[in-house]
Order: structure tokens, then sequence, then C-alpha cells
């Protein structure tokens, strides 16, 4: 049953990309009550490479997921959708701000051909575990 016209997104500031991120979500009604939902709901982000855990349900109006792991550094939208299937869906999003993972390797790129005694310019770039 479905009486929630909106949902809050919660995610923890602080994430850090290839980590596991807790998340919570409440349900409410159009007066700003708990609203009553019950049943599956469906989390998206925009981050392509994410690991989105399945299973996660509305129950009393409270959704919670754990193991969503992200890894693109940067903002990521997510967005939890819920409702009936054939009925109205209530969807609430959030954007989270997740850092880079601890360095993993340096990449370096040499500017053209290097010859002894030419300076050259060199280009290292730190990579975590997600590139």
């Amino acid at each position: 049953m479905v009486s929630a016209a909106a949902i809050v997104l919660t995610a923890p500031e602080g994430t850090i990309a290839g980590e596991p991120v807790a998340l919570t979500a409440e349900a409410f009604d159009a007066y700003g009550n708990r609203g009553d939902l019950d049943g599956p709901a469906t989390l998206t982000t925009d981050d392509a490479q994410a690991e989105v855990p399945d299973g996660a349900v509305f129950v009393d109006g409270l959704w919670s997921m754990s193991g969503l792991v992200l890894h693109a550094a940067g903002t990521t939208t997510l967005t939890l959708s819920a409702g009936e299937a054939g009925a109205a869906q209530v969807t609430g999003a959030t954007t989270l701000a997740v850092e880079p993972g601890p360095v993993v390797a340096l990449e370096v790129e040499l500017a053209g051909d290097v010859k002894a005694g030419v300076a050259t310019s060199v280009v290292v770039t730190a990579v975590d575990a997600s590139g």
C-alpha cells in the first residue's frame, strides 16, 4: 500500500570511492507524516561503475541499504523509487560527494621523445583502485 508522497534519501558525508556506503530513506505523506510505504524499492545512480545491492525494501515507511559501492569520484546522484507495479511511483533523490580512494599507482606520461641532456615535461597522475 502506498500513501507516501515523497521519499527523503539520506547518504553519509565523507564517502570514499571503492568503499561500501550505507543509505537510509524515509517515506512521507503529503502532510509530512511518515508515509505508509511497504515493498521493494529501486536505487539508481549516475555512477556507471557502481555496485548496487538488490533486495532492500520499505517497511512501515523506512528503508535501508548497506554495501553500495561507488567508484566514480566527484558528485554522484542517487535516486530511490518505490511503489506498486502499474501504479504511481514515489521517488527521492540526493547528491553525494565521492572522494577518490587511496592512491594505488602512479601513472607517468612523458611529452614526446626523451633525449639525454634536453629538458622534457613529465606528468605524474595518482590513481586510486577505481582508476
